[in-house]
């Protein structure tokens, strides 16, 4: 199975050839449903939307790509943080999962914002 190249603007890249799945690995029921929910990626893309906001001319869009692997290094950082606080014994793990959930969404969506930077399909 391969999932057919998007649409985009010319020169993306992650659009440009057909991504293979390697399904023959995988049972039948993990390669015919979305692997990301609905509920996840529209939570990556308010997170997106937020930090541009917040952020505006200092966001992910703008500047080079050291910039943008501080930025996403940094929501890395607060990653291991959480995790950190976890081991040792500073958070329930009630209290980790919902932290830990928050800062992986900013992380995704700074990814994310990365790509969208590089291929130029953003509006400002």
């Amino acid at each position: 199975m391969a999932i057919a190249p998007h649409e985009c603007k010319p020169g993306c890249y992650h659009g440009s050839q057909e991504i293979s799945l390697g399904v023959s690995a995988y049972p039948k029921e993990m390669t015919t449903r979305m692997l990301l929910s609905n509920l996840t990626m529209a939570a990556i893309q308010a997170e997106a939307i937020r930090a541009h906001a917040r952020h505006g001319i200092n966001s992910m869009l703008y500047g080079d790509d050291d910039k943008s692997l501080r930025i996403l290094m940094e929501e890395v950082g607060e990653v291991a943080r959480e995790m950190n606080e976890l081991a040792l014994g500073n958070i329930n793990v009630d209290t980790y999962n919902k932290k830990l959930v928050k800062e992986l969404i900013q992380v995704a969506a700074m990814a994310a914002t990365w790509i969208e930077k590089i291929e130029g399909n953003h509006n400002d």
